[in-house]
């Protein structure tokens, strides 16, 4: 009988270690790209916890071009940020989305959790 071997070509969704692999994935990505992408990769690198962001800017227009340059880093590693939400609706409004199944969440703050914080 033939030995027959398997090889997890991805990281397993839910595994123990995958909070700690996004962790890694995210603050190389900052690492490799902070010439090029120097805003981006500061946010990235200090403000992620596992694949939850909080982030607050002085104004519409930083919060804008954070979460373009922001986008565009990440699509460099096939990575896509959805699930936005802001309490400006100029840049919510802004905001635009590749793929259409990626939902773009209704600004009710009232309801709004993010790392167990309403």
């Amino acid at each position: 009988m033939d030995n027959i071997g398997y090889r997890i070509n991805v990281h397993p969704f839910g595994a123990v270690s995958s909070p700690s692999c996004a962790i890694f994935g995210l603050k190389k990505l900052a690492k490799d790209n902070k010439r090029n992408f120097p805003q981006a990769a500061k946010f990235v690198q200090k403000n992620f916890y596992v694949d939850d962001d909080l982030v607050c800017v002085l104004t519409a227009e930083d919060a804008v071009s954070l979460m373009s340059e922001t986008k565009v880093m990440m699509a460099r590693r096939n990575l896509v940020l959805h699930k936005f939400l802001s309490n400006n609706e100029a840049v919510f409004n802004s905001l635009e989305y590749e793929n259409p199944t990626n939902k773009v969440i209704t600004p009710d703050l009232s309801t709004e959790r993010a790392l167990g914080l309403c």
